[in-house]
């Protein structure tokens, strides 16, 4: 079941976001809930650069499903896409932020403009109070981009999205995406997925069109509510 669960996933996450030269990348999840916070590194799913893995923690079940394309370039344009289903067990409750970074990426040349856009939706369940998406990027000696323009949703099946410009002084850089879940009660759930994209200026046309994860966010549930092995803090 697992096997097969990964393979529908890497084939709905590669034709969203379909690109000639695609390898694995480092992934790493952040999760933070109050003054706790854990890191957990992802490993590659397949060479399509899919990675998937379920983690229990604090009182809270997460699944992620993550693709990136082309990390380690250069190119004209980088896509961080996450999709996120979390479930409140019994002794988990309140806010919970998930921090994917992936990095290695690379663009030509040094000081790019780029533009950097963060689209955020919710799946048909979604019992948290709000969720709240944003994206940045981190390079050279501790510096760190952090989008101004945040998107918050609240409620199921709500679709938003922020564009903004920054210039990237040093290479390689890292994308990371952030999700806020707040008013978490016990035993809800919530489905939701952020996509980072990241393009050097001027935008290539069509570029902001949605990456459109949602249509795989629906495997997540089923995901949820299957065993599956979990990774134990």
């Amino acid at each position: 079941m697992k096997k097969r669960f990964l393979a529908i996933a890497a084939a709905a996450v590669v034709a969203t976001l379909a690109s000639p030269g695609v390898s694995p990348a480092a992934f790493t999840v952040t999760l933070s809930a109050g003054s706790k916070t854990q890191d957990f590194q992802i490993t590659a799913g397949d060479t399509a650069g899919t990675f998937s893995q379920s983690i229990t923690w604090e009182g809270f079940t997460i699944d992620v499903i993550a693709k990136t394309n082309t990390p380690g370039g250069p190119d004209k344009s980088y896509v961080t896409d996450t999709a996120i289903a979390v479930r409140a067990n019994k002794g988990g409750s309140g806010n919970l932020d998930i921090t994917l970074t992936s990095e290695g990426f690379d663009f030509p040349s040094a000081s790019t403009q780029s533009f950097v856009k963060t689209d955020l939706s919710t799946q048909a369940v979604f019992e948290a109070a709000s969720v709240t998406g944003s994206s940045s990027l981190v390079y050279g000696p501790s510096s760190v981009y952090n989008a101004p323009s945040s998107v918050t949703l609240n409620g199921a099946l709500a679709v938003g999205s922020k564009t903004d410009i920054t210039t990237i002084t040093s290479a390689p850089f890292a994308i990371q995406n952030l999700l806020q879940f707040t008013g978490f009660g016990s035993g809800k759930e919530a489905y939701a997925s952020i996509t980072t994209t990241v393009t050097q200026t001027p935008a290539p046309a069509g570029l902001f069109l949605a990456a459109g994860a949602v249509p795989f966010l629906g495997l997540l549930r089923r995901r949820l509510r299957a065993p599956e092995t979990t990774v134990e803090a």
